[in-house]
């Protein structure tokens, strides 16, 4: 086993999965080459009673079937199994992940020779991998300083290495006393919290944990935060602070050490950063929403009703919620704390318009603060995004007409079936028989159900039923009830406006070349592709899996419409490569409809099954199937 099997085994768990993207960033790899390193360090432990198991969607986990027999991967003679210094690193992640650990372990410079002799690669390689290194460091504000004739060195301010080391996990600071140091960490962290009346999740709680453990490793070594480090800000939080100042001092007596009044400001830093929003305000202190911030989330919801026609501009509620989260969310940005998201999966799958309102949001993000913000982050945003959307979109009752024609008993009795599954989803259930229909008020009823065929024209949907309803249409019938409108996948998805085999070198010939294709069945406005463009300069639209959800910026048409091309082949269109191109335009007299719209196209485009299967079965009919949600009428 090499260093990369170390760190991934350290941190595998055997209670809760761990997705690849997290492994890969605790080993400063791409999640690839994590799936690589797990399938070969499966096969390892195999012999010492271990299996790692995957599971889609969640990740990987440590399962131990003989904890006596896998104990003893850690013993004595089986540490160079398990460590392994004697293996060189394969590859430049390996190479880079070894460079930085010899950093990290010494307070001296590294020298290039030592470097050189031990890797067994050539000076231009070395220096490709310093390069690599460089940009990884820059994102922490840490340097490498290289000197001629002595070699390199990590440098920058404490606060920042610490942030760093936790965000990697680099292992270099093991003692046989860490998980229980560790435990004693957490208590004192869950104590002061109750104590306070804060509440934190378990993933903050455990980065806290991390970033106190290593805090104290630090100042034991003679390495503390010192008033150097004069750019720590926060805004006015006296609740932090006294909150940092009562850990601090308990840690104090249980370690023998000496916080400093600059590292207890840097804890308050983390405990701001990592606040859960809904608790914002609790105990003795008031949240300070600045200008600066109000401002920036106006900006995030007229970009959003500027590129969508989704007006949340007036929802002092969304304003609000908005301009808490990025009080934390800004501490967060700027000192580079990372609040994982175990959900992130989910959200996009459950939450698909919320979460494609919070990818509009983090364009404005990224603008203001010259970062990119992590999906993490973005699936946070998405859930304010949904609540808002959902307590705008509340359940609007509907009125059913129940038309039977074996009599008004049996009719009578549908009724009550009615009323008892669905009473939350429908506000007046009337009955008549066929006799009746056509004297009906049809401008005080939503839909028609009928046990028997209707060949008169009537304006309202009909929902034909059996006379006792089966589990299926019962699920079917609660999704009707339960929906605000009725919304009509076709009336904006258009055939004429399904394209494949469309041919271009670069995003911008693909979206000229859609916009040409549909200007061939409807009239465009003159400047319609130029906004398109225009949208796509602020930031690429492929959020999506192998999926561009293009749009024009400030300019509506007048009348909603759906336009998908299919390529040839994939172009990479930004951050990915895109095979499918979503072009969608609005009229700002259909807000409603278009909730249902960016809903119906963001549950397409977040789900990679989906996706595959409409490039599979490249055709129109594969499309509107896999919008309705392939549901079949009763």
């Amino acid at each position: 086993m090499n260093r990369i099997h170390n760190i991934l085994l350290y941190n595998l768990s055997t209670e809760k999965y761990v997705t690849a993207k997290l492994l890969g960033e605790k080993a400063l790899i791409s999640e690839k080459t994590v799936r690589n390193y797990l399938r070969s360090l499966s096969q390892i432990i195999q012999q010492y009673g271990a299996r790692i198991e995957s599971k889609h969607g969640y990740g990987y986990r440590l399962s131990i079937i003989d904890s006596k027999l896998f104990s003893t991967i850690y013993s004595h003679e089986n540490n160079g199994l398990f460590i392994d210094e004697k293996r060189l690193p394969e590859n430049s992640e390996e190479r880079c992940h070894y460079i930085l650990s010899k950093m990290i372990m010494t307070n001296d410079f590294v020298p290039i020779e030592d470097l050189l002799d031990y890797l067994c690669i050539s000076e231009s390689t070395l220096q490709s991998d310093i390069n690599k290194i460089k940009k990884i460091l820059g994102i922490y504000h840490l340097k490498l300083i290289y000197r001629k004739n002595k070699g390199i060195k990590m440098k920058g301010l404490e606060f920042d290495l610490r942030i760093f080391m936790v965000n990697y996990s680099y292992d270099f600071y093991k003692e046989q006393n860490d998980s229980e140091m560790k435990k004693q960490i957490s208590k004192v962290l869950i104590d002061s919290l109750n104590e306070y009346n804060i509440s934190m999740s378990e993933l903050s709680l455990e980065n806290m944990t991390q970033h106190l453990y290593m805090a104290i490793v630090r100042i034991k070594e003679g390495c503390c935060i010192d008033e150097k480090d004069n750019t720590l800000k926060i805004h006015d939080d006296n609740l932090c602070e006294i909150l940092s100042k009562n850990i601090c001092h308990k840690l104090e007596e249980i370690f023998d050490i000496v916080f400093l009044d600059t590292e207890i400001f840097s804890l308050a830093i983390h405990l701001f950063g990592h606040r859960v929003t809904e608790k914002v305000g609790l105990g003795k202190t008031n949240v300070v929403i600045s200008q600066e911030v109000y401002d920036l989330v106006i900006d995030i919801l007229q970009f959003i009703k500027l590129t969508l026609n989704i007006d949340m501009s007036k929802n002092l509620g969304i304003i609000m919620n908005l301009a808490i989260h990025m009080v934390s969310l800004e501490v967060r940005i700027k000192y580079h704390l990372n609040l994982k998201n175990p959900s992130i999966s989910d959200i996009k799958k459950k939450y698909a318009l919320g979460y494609t309102l919070a990818s509009q949001a983090k364009i404005c993000i990224d603008n203001k603060y010259q970062t990119c913000l992590r999906e993490d982050e973005i699936g946070y945003l998405a859930l304010i995004f949904e609540v808002s959307l959902r307590s705008l979109n509340q359940i609007k009752k509907k009125n059913i007409l129940i038309v039977c024609a074996t009599g008004k008993t049996l009719a009578e009795l549908l009724a009550y079936q009615y009323q008892e599954l669905f009473g939350t989803y429908l506000n007046k259930v009337s009955i008549c028989n066929m006799n009746e229909l056509s004297k009906q008020d049809f401008s005080l009823i939503d839909y028609v159900v009928t046990t028997t065929p209707i060949y008169d024209e009537i304006p309202v949907p009909i929902l034909r039923v059996k006379t006792l309803l089966s589990d299926e249409e019962e699920v079917f019938l609660k999704q009707k009830f339960k929906q605000n409108s009725l919304f009509e996948i076709k009336k904006y998805f258009k055939e004429e406006l399904f394209y494949t085999n469309i041919k271009a070198e670069s995003k911008e010939q693909v979206i000229i070349e859609l916009c040409k294709l549909v200007g061939n069945h409807i009239e465009l406005p003159s400047q319609f592709t130029n906004a398109v463009l225009k949208r796509e300069s602020f930031a690429p639209t492929d959020f999506g899996e192998s999926v561009a959800l293009a749009h024009p910026y400030g300019l509506n048409t007048d009348f909603a419409f759906v336009s998908v091309g299919i390529l040839d082949k994939p172009i990479f269109w930004g951050n990915r490569d895109v095979q499918i191109v979503i072009l969608i335009s609005v009229n700002s007299e259909i807000e409603k409809d278009m909730q249902d719209l960016y809903k119906k196209t963001s549950q397409l485009i977040l789900d990679k099954n989906k996706i595959q299967r409409l490039l599979f079965h490249q055709n129109y009919e594969t499309l509107i199937s896999i919008l309705e949600g392939d549901s079949c009428e009763y």
